[in-house]
């Protein structure tokens, strides 16, 4: 989040204060910032046994937030809400005011609403919010579904009775594209009815994610696949790279776009011109990395990007969360909020954003599977 340095000036005459003055803002300046390397996360929803939330995506209209997943131990799909309250201003940054019970708030734990039943089976993989400000979430076996409030959803049927995984979905403004295996894609106007389309060139892998760029749909898959659609209904090949190197995450923002690679070789590409050229980025050298998502925050002009990593102090798997801007290679590393001292293994899943802040899913592998919810603070973390 951006800070806010307030103007020095002496109240009784409006010239600059003091030099004495000048170098206690200094002070609360510097302090501020080195509190954004060590508080970068403020945890949300705490220990959720055997809930993995896969995508998480906020809708402005009625100030929800909406996660969706699956339990590990039923198998079943689930999805949870939170309205985050009131938004104030601390001085420096612009933050939403705690919600929940007295000791939800003394504990800094937001009040997520139950989780959502009645999903079934499959798994919900990712969720936007599309026409008339409803929830859209997709998933395996070619599920869709709609909610106007993450808590009351109507399954909707897939064109041409597909049953392959749905693994994204983007709305922008006027059409949703949910994208799959098979080279699967189909759209929307309403969220209800749906239609196949055809990728470009024949494509037949997996798409792993789509988003709209303000003048088209880029949606990126296997072996580097990137297509391009100015309707969602016409699609064309952007870019194929290296087979095995499965583009999985995407998002675009300030006329950045920034496709993130994970598998044989984890990579990060832009572009600036609505996926037509695409430049490789230098991956930060931290370990071995797994990425699973990416969103932008206007508000800080920063690009969020989780997953897991392993190196030699985190040999079994640790949460990956970077921030920073790929056009400025300014990577700042979030140590993992939740590393248990027991070695167990953990990631990062899903990231959204309000345009102010991120929220990013997490999760431990333990003796009982642990699910944790983050909201990004006025911080950042460390460079790398």
């Amino acid at each position: 989040m951006p800070i806010t340095v307030r103007n020095i000036r002496n109240p009784a005459d409006g010239d600059l204060a003091s030099g004495e003055s000048i170098n206690a803002a200094l002070r609360e300046l510097s302090d501020l910032l080195d509190m954004q390397q060590h508080l970068p996360f403020m945890l949300s929803a705490d220990n959720m046994t055997q809930l993995l939330y896969s995508a998480v995506a906020f809708n402005a209209a009625a100030s929800v937030w909406c996660a969706v997943g699956t339990s590990t131990n039923s198998g079943n799909s689930i999805s949870r809400t939170l309205t985050p309250g009131v938004a104030v201003d601390s001085g420096f940054v612009r933050e939403y005011q705690p919600v929940g019970t007295a000791a939800q708030i003394a504990s800094g734990i937001n009040d997520w609403s139950s989780t959502a039943s009645g999903h079934g089976a499959a798994d919900l993989v990712d969720v936007c919010v599309g026409p008339s400000d409803l929830f859209v979430a997709v998933g395996q076996t070619g599920t869709l579904k709609t909610s106007p409030d993450g808590a009351a959803w109507t399954a909707q049927a897939a064109a041409g009775g597909y049953t392959g995984t749905f693994n994204s979905i983007a709305w922008n403004g006027a059409v949703l594209a949910a994208v799959g295996t098979s080279g699967q894609i189909q759209t929307s106007s309403n969220g209800t009815a749906w239609t196949a389309r055809t990728p470009g060139s024949g494509y037949s892998g997996a798409f792993n994610r789509v988003r709209w760029d303000g003048t088209v749909f880029i949606a990126v898959g296997n072996d580097g696949e990137i297509q391009t659609s100015p309707d969602g209904i016409t699609w064309t090949v952007a870019w194929r790279g290296v087979a095995g190197n499965a583009s999985c995450a995407l998002i675009v923002g300030a006329d950045n776009m920034n496709e993130v690679g994970a598998a044989v070789l984890a990579r990060m590409s832009v572009s600036l011109d609505h996926g037509v050229t695409w430049t490789a980025l230098t991956v930060p050298n931290i370990g071995a990395l797994t990425f699973r998502d990416v969103a932008y925050c206007q508000n800080s002009d920063t690009f969020c990007i989780v997953g897991s990593f392993t190196s030699a102090s985190a040999s079994t798997g640790a949460a990956l969360i970077l921030m920073g801007n790929p056009q400025r290679e300014n990577w700042m590393l979030v140590d993992d909020p939740k590393r248990s001292s027991n070695g167990s293994s953990a990631g990062a899943f899903g990231v959204g954003s309000d345009g102010r802040r991120f929220c990013v899913t997490y999760f431990r592998f333990a003796a009982t599977d642990q699910g944790n919810i983050y909201f990004s603070s006025p911080s950042l973390g460390r460079r790398v």
